[in-house]
């Protein structure tokens, strides 16, 4: 299994159901916030996936991908890199 996978897996799972019982993906039934919620997970999958990759570029697949504003894209970047500063402590400290 590979690192994107692995990640998806935690994502899913260690992630999600340590967040606070008032976090909104949580105790949601909107779509809107599921779909969110997994596109934030592909963006990290991606990041996984080619580190290095610039940011504007991503930026741009991003934004054509999910079919969301340019501003949008920047912002689930942003989130995905706060996520896996959650997974790469997580994997430090196993």
């Amino acid at each position: 299994m590979g690192e994107a996978e692995d990640f998806d897996k935690w994502f899913n799972s260690t992630f999600l159901f340590s967040r606070d019982p008032a976090c909104i993906i949580l105790n949601s039934d909107s779509r809107t916030m599921t779909a969110k919620n997994a596109r934030i997970c592909e963006v990290c999958k991606r990041l996984l996936r080619k580190p290095n990759q610039p940011t504007q570029e991503l930026r741009e697949e991003v934004a054509m991908d999910f079919l969301v504003s340019m501003r949008c894209a920047l912002d689930y970047i942003n989130y995905a890199k706060l996520v896996l500063k959650k997974w790469k402590n997580r994997v430090a400290v196993s």
